[in-house]
């Protein structure tokens, strides 16, 4: 018979989508600020060669990459964590009609991602 575990923790991943110019540092610095040390920055690439789904709020030629980080966390953390992403972007936009910034968190394991 099997035991009852806890899941193991997961890496945690977070989607970086900008307007062309921003300085994306300080974004890390703030998101590092909440969830430690970032250990992985994916090159960036135009994210509106891919879609335009995002151009009425954000405008045209946007940029994302991804990041993960240092510390493992558990996975029920994840809807905080997503609260606290829309927080931030929030607390970057002009106005509440439209985003400067967009961040998608998500964690990956060993069997998926």
């Amino acid at each position: 018979m099997g035991k009852v575990k806890l899941p193991s923790k997961v890496k945690l991943i977070i989607g970086i989508m900008t307007k062309p110019g921003t300085e994306t540092r300080k974004i890390e610095t703030c998101i590092e600020n909440e969830w430690g040390k970032i250990d992985l920055v994916s090159e960036m690439f135009v994210f509106s060669k891919h879609t335009n789904y995002y151009e009425k709020e954000m405008g045209v030629d946007l940029n994302k990459y991804w990041v993960t980080f240092e510390k493992l966390i558990d996975r029920l953390e994840l809807p905080v964590i997503k609260n606290r992403t829309n927080e931030i972007e929030s607390e970057w936009s002009a106005d509440d009609t439209c985003r400067d910034i967009n961040l998608d968190p998500g964690y990956f394991t060993p069997a998926n991602l």
